[in-house]
């Protein structure tokens, strides 16, 4: 539309100038051929005459009327510009009574203007030449758009390359926020877990090449979820802020410190070893000392720190974070400090993935065997029962504390598999000693996964139909701990075990923090006095008062009592003076294998209720 308007708007402009234009020469004909009108005889001078002015017009005389005349004078003017066959058209426009108009001689435009001379039968015809774009104002517009249209791309060009830019900047520091954001935590400005990832990998190459170490710090704030709680989420993350900002002003430059999440931070020390790393957790630790005054309230959190160094403990990313972050749990659950990563400790390192395989490989082909440790009653001598205790030889590593190899099969989902093992072999080798003349009660370790196993009473009372055990010499034993977890189940399953007519003791006691109500709800009736009070209570009058009250209580509720870590002949004769009703200990015997067990029994002798061998 706007070109258009601008060619109709241009088109007319032309039109006015040529109008006007042919006035102009119109009036000066006039005067000429007034002129003319005075000569003698104007036919002398008929034909072309150039002159130099006015504007180097050509002027004719001709003849109205007279065709041979006018055609002359066409054909000298046609020879004075060129041959055409324009004069025809202007030949028959004079003849027509036309006195001006636009014609065209070897392609360049004239205005024509014709007046009569006088009264006579002359007319004065002139030829004016015309400009370009008054006679052909499209071709002249097209010329003048052309141009225009070339400044206008050109500024356009220009103005939209000063528009890309400025869109460009634009977008670009947009772009930068929106990266900002996503490797940037919201709350504190610290990186996040990327960019602290991103840059550890950096770091880690770069300790490759120059042949140093890296040192990983991983904090978590304790008491943080109390604060959270109490005071709000507000003051929470107006603390989170604090931390923050102590951090940044007072570590390293060349140091980074990272949000991971909630309340954990983590600090990446490009260059730095244990000793370093240890340092600067102290440093961390002070930072953090002082209290934080939040809605002009102080509160005070510390840190429980966690350090892995490249490469010690750890060669790559992945495993770095892991192992500081599991020697940060480790130092929680001391009550919180400073802990480097140990791997004997990790219970996810590689020594115990391969250790909860070949667990599962040993309980598959029953390659675990049982050691048994006499109990005795002291004012007798006589022995009254065993202890089944799990051994693991493994074939690389040698003999396997119990306690670190069911705690694997706890948290690998095999304790099932490794109870009914132990299950099946002690019924088993109660049946092989019955069939020498052997009568041994056996008492088995349950833990609190097998405590909560709804299928376990049937399994037991499976095991014994298969191998014609009396339920009365089994004695299953269970901790204060495992009762606590969930109770009503507990009960449930210590119930149909009591209804099988099997034993129960709660072991370890004294250790846990049941209610003294539960020895009441509960089908039990042997308590095992814990050995940690029983190791020295003759040396310790706590722990023989411990002693003392534990075997009064069991009696006074019908309970028997087994003491546990008998070490001595003094502790075996002081337990047997307050009356306790079953020992068991390795100055009476160690774990032995079954074989060997039998042997002991044969050759023990007794004196005076004192066990020797």
């Amino acid at each position: 539309m706007l070109i258009i308007f601008g060619a109709v708007t241009y088109q007319l402009a032309v039109d006015n100038a040529v109008e006007k234009e042919t006035r102009l020469l119109h009036h000066f004909v006039i005067k000429q051929a007034s002129l003319l009108a005075t000569q003698a005889d104007p036919l002398k001078w008929g034909g072309w005459l150039r002159t130099t002015s006015p504007g180097n017009n050509e002027y004719v005389v001709l003849r109205a009327g007279e065709a041979d005349q006018l055609q002359t004078s066409l054909s000298s003017l046609a020879k004075t510009i060129t041959d055409s066959a324009e004069h025809k058209d202007l030949t028959k426009r004079i003849a027509a009574g036309e006195h001006s108009g636009q014609v065209e001689f070897a392609g360049n435009p004239y205005i024509w203007v014709a007046a009569a001379v006088g009264t006579g039968p002359y007319t004065l015809v002139t030829l004016h030449p015309l400009k370009d774009e008054l006679f052909s104002p499209i071709k002249a517009l097209g010329v003048r758009m052309t141009a225009a249209g070339v400044i206008i791309i050109w500024i356009a060009v220009w103005g939209a390359l000063i528009l890309s830019g400025l869109f460009m900047k634009r977008q670009e520091k947009y772009n930068a926020d929106l990266v900002h954001q996503a490797l940037h935590d919201e709350l504190t400005g610290l990186p996040k877990r990327k960019l602290l990832y991103d840059r550890l990998q950096r770091a880690i190459y770069q300790a490759q090449r120059g042949k140093h170490c890296v040192a990983l710090l991983i904090m978590d704030l304790d008491r943080f979820k109390e604060i959270n709680d109490t005071l709000g989420h507000h003051c929470g993350d107006e603390l989170l802020k604090q931390i923050g900002n102590r951090l940044n002003t007072a570590l390293r430059k060349s140091d980074t410190i990272a949000r991971l999440g909630g309340d954990e931070f983590a600090i990446l020390a490009p260059e730095g070893d244990a000793e370093q790393a240890v340092q600067l957790a102290n440093k961390v630790t002070q930072i953090m000392g002082p209290s934080h005054t939040i809605h002009e309230m102080e509160v005070s959190v510390q840190p429980s720190i966690g350090i892995a160094i490249y490469p010690e403990h750890g060669e790559d990313a992945d495993m770095l974070m892991r192992h500081a972050d599991v020697a940060m749990y480790q130092s929680k659950q001391q009550g919180g400090g400073i802990s480097v990563y140990v791997p004997e400790s990790d219970p996810h390192s590689l020594q115990r993935l391969t250790l909860i395989s070949d667990l599962r490989h040993a309980v598959e082909n029953e390659s675990l065997m049982l050691y048994y440790q006499p109990e005795i009653d002291p004012s007798s001598g006589n022995v009254t029962g065993v202890e089944a205790l799990a051994r693991w030889n493994h074939p690389k590593m040698g003999l396997i504390r119990p306690d670190e190899f069911i705690q694997i099969a706890e948290k690998s989902g095999q304790i099932k598999a490794l109870t009914e093992l132990v299950i099946r072999q002690a019924f088993q080798q109660h049946h092989a000693w019955q069939r020498t003349g052997t009568s041994l009660k056996i008492s088995i370790n349950l833990s609190a996964r097998n405590l909560h196993d709804m299928q376990l009473p049937a399994y037991i009372g499976q095991q014994l139909a298969v191998w014609n055990v009396p339920p009365g010499d089994i004695c299953l034993e269970i901790t204060e701990s495992a009762m606590l977890i969930d109770p009503a189940r507990a009960r449930q399953n210590l119930t149909a075990f009591d209804e099988m007519g099997l034993l129960l003791a709660i072991d370890d006691f004294g250790t846990g923090y049941s209610s003294l109500a539960y020895l009441k709800q509960l089908p039990v009736s042997i308590i095992k006095i814990d050995k940690s009070f029983v190791m020295d209570m003759v040396q310790d009058e706590n722990d023989a008062s411990i002693v003392r009250a534990t075997i009064d209580l069991a009696h006074n509720l019908g309970l028997r009592v087994v003491a546990e870590g008998v070490e001595n002949r003094e502790t075996l004769s002081a337990l047997q003076s307050l009356g306790c009703d079953f020992l068991q200990g390795y100055y009476i015997s160690k774990p032995v294998p079954p074989d060997e067990l039998i042997r002991w029994l044969t050759n023990r002798q007794v004196t005076l209720g004192v066990a020797t061998s």
